[in-house]
């Protein structure tokens, strides 16, 4: 039986589910997720949902042959629609855009709180999800950040229920919440996330930087062409200048 690798960003939402969880993997694709977390002894059954017949076929191959075809269900169907209502506990929705994430949230949202938690991971548009997921009355745990192929990924924990952080596995390891840089009480810009765990924080004080070089990039290029943009740039810029400041002060403090 082959050994399944995963890509880092995938790894980093692999690591925080709970053992003896069930999960859905939405966009599915090849199924490389759940079959690793099969591997890994973390989960009990997965089910697997594709909008297009093609990927699951794919995922379906990767489990061929597998020891985990008995504990896996592959439902063809959009967004969480082929699943019951908390018939899993944890929901992944990875690869997508975040305006596309948030319309499979809201679609049901009966649903969407019925099940015990979200590992999400916006390409883009990470700012207009965690603004509908905060709207929504969602509790975003942690954001883990990662950087592989030369590009900076984010996943967010999120949970539907604001304070029943007992059952939450990000929080009880390695080290406490309050190890966490809390973004959200500094800046209420979202772009730049709401509580980044702290195994993610070196990978967050990067991503600040490379967001900074981004924006003053496009201020050098626009001074004189669009006031207004300008004038937006520099308000983020000052965001992130009073985050770095804060950032360096926090890891001054827990070390």
């Amino acid at each position: 039986m082959r050994k399944q690798k995963l890509s880092q960003r995938l790894n980093q939402m692999a690591k925080w589910i709970e053992p003896d969880s069930s999960i859905a993997d939405i966009g599915t694709d090849h199924g490389y997720l759940p079959y690793y977390l099969f591997e890994q002894g973390r989960i009990k059954n997965a089910i697997l949902c594709d909008i297009n017949s093609g990927p699951l076929e794919n995922a379906k191959n990767t489990f061929h042959g597998s020891p985990y075809g008995n504990s896996s269900e592959f439902r063809l169907g959009s967004g969480i629609e082929p699943l019951k209502n908390g018939e899993v506990d944890y929901v992944i929705i990875a690869g997508m855009g975040g305006s596309l994430i948030k319309a499979i949230l809201a679609n049901n949202i009966e649903k969407t709180k019925s099940f015990k938690g979200f590992f999400l991971q916006p390409q883009t548009e990470q700012d207009v999800l965690r603004v509908w997921l905060l709207e929504n009355h969602f509790q975003i745990v942690n954001d883990l950040y990662v950087f592989e192929d030369q590009k900076y990924y984010e996943a967010l924990f999120v949970m539907p229920n604001a304070l029943d952080l007992k059952l939450n596995p990000v929080l009880t390891i390695s080290k406490s919440s309050q190890d966490s840089f809390y973004v959200y009480a500094i800046s209420k810009d979202l772009e730049y996330g709401y509580k980044v765990h702290p195994e993610s924080i070196v990978v967050y004080r990067a991503y600040l930087a490379y967001k900074r070089q981004k924006y003053e990039m496009i201020q050098s290029k626009i001074k004189n062409v669009d006031s207004l943009k300008y004038a937006q740039c520099q308000s983020k810029l000052q965001q992130i200048k009073l985050l770095s400041l804060h950032l360096e002060m926090h890891l001054k403090k827990r070390d």
